[in-house]
């Protein structure tokens, strides 16, 4: 998994308190750029993929999902 150029940060406040509840790194023009090729490439992949094959499909993607969610979470919240 790629991670993002982190250019500079923005902080998120909840609204209901006006608290700060920490910061997102804002990404740049080249992450959004290999976000959108990395969905162009999987979509020739997943649309090409007869319908009676999805649900596995789906439930590995969720296997993946599930066992990197640590490493999801340090990217999403550094």
């Amino acid at each position: 998994m790629g991670r993002p150029d982190r250019l500079r940060e923005l902080d998120v406040f909840d609204p209901s308190t006006e608290q700060s509840t920490g910061t997102i790194a804002i990404g740049s023009a080249a992450d959004a750029e290999r976000a959108i090729e990395a969905a162009r490439a999987a979509f020739t992949t997943y649309s090409q993929t007869p319908k009676g094959e999805l649900p596995a499909l789906l439930e590995r993607i969720l296997a993946i999902l599930k066992r990197r969610r640590h490493e999801i979470g340090d990217i999403i919240l550094p």
